[in-house]
């Protein structure tokens, strides 16, 4: 009698994981002020990197930035928003919300790679709780940590993989 139930909740698994995760990740996502730490020197750097046109170089307050020695992927991604959305809270949240999707998906096709998809569905789904995943200061807000967390968890899964192409 439930059984039909199941295999056609396990049919759209992925589907309902993505809904959750979208609205996790963009939910009120330009509603709160920007916070005056990593988020705000984000989008200054992003902001100086479309006046100036030096998309290598970061800039504060029209100088060189040596205080933050990190790659400008980041920065390039929410100057990206800032031309396609405007100069908003949105606009500079955006690359990280989309960062953290793509992470979810890789955590999702490793786990894929040890256990089955009910175990991946269900810790995806707990991760999706997780202040340390989609929360403030990672997947929410506008720095580098939700880029970062995409980047490792993509390595991670390609990791084994180079093992198996050989």
């Amino acid at each position: 009698m439930f059984y039909p139930l199941k295999t056609h909740f396990w049919k759209y698994h992925q589907l309902i994981l993505s809904a959750f995760l979208l609205l996790f990740a963009f939910i009120k996502l330009g509603q709160h002020p920007i916070y005056p730490w990593d988020e705000a020197r984000t989008g200054v750097n992003a902001i100086e990197m479309l006046i100036n046109h030096d998309w290598v170089n970061l800039h504060y307050a029209g100088q060189p930035d040596h205080w933050r020695a990190k790659p400008p992927l980041v920065v390039w991604c929410v100057a990206g928003s800032f031309s396609l959305f405007g100069f908003n809270e949105f606009s500079l949240r955006l690359p990280s919300a989309i960062a953290i999707i793509f992470a979810f998906f890789f955590t999702y096709k490793t786990i894929r790679l040890y256990k089955n998809e009910k175990f991946a569905f269900w810790t995806c789904m707990m991760l999706l709780t997780a202040k340390g995943m989609i929360g403030w200061h990672v997947g929410r807000t506008g720095d580098f940590d939700a880029m970062l967390v995409f980047v490792l968890l993509a390595g991670l899964y390609n990791f084994p993989l180079m093992f198996l192409w050989r």
